[in-house]
């Protein structure tokens, strides 16, 4: 879901957490610092606003790494839509 990607693999952890997340963004389209951070705080609060619709009833332990790949900053508002659009898909492609 542009300009947002998802890598996930299936793995198993020794403590009982089901999903591990990390984010990401390019040096190559933000070459200061205070952009990455900026854009990487907004990653993460959208992920915990909508981690819990999705990952509530999830028994599989999963690795995401989620990647900013856009060359514009982001708003947040924008950036949530995507969020719930990107996480949703990776729903669905789990359930397959």
């Amino acid at each position: 879901a542009y300009p947002l990607r998802i890598i996930y693999t299936k793995t198993e952890f020794k403590d009982d957490v089901q999903i591990k997340t990390a984010v990401s963004v390019s040096k190559r389209n933000f070459k200061k610092a205070v952009d990455r951070n900026h854009i990487k705080r907004l990653l993460r609060e959208t992920y915990r606003l909508n981690k819990a619709e999705v990952f509530n009833n999830f028994t599989t332990q999963y690795a995401l790494m989620i990647l900013y790949i856009g060359k514009d900053k982001p708003e947040f508002k924008t950036l949530n839509t995507t969020m719930k659009k990107l996480l949703e898909k990776f729903l669905s492609k789990v359930a397959e």
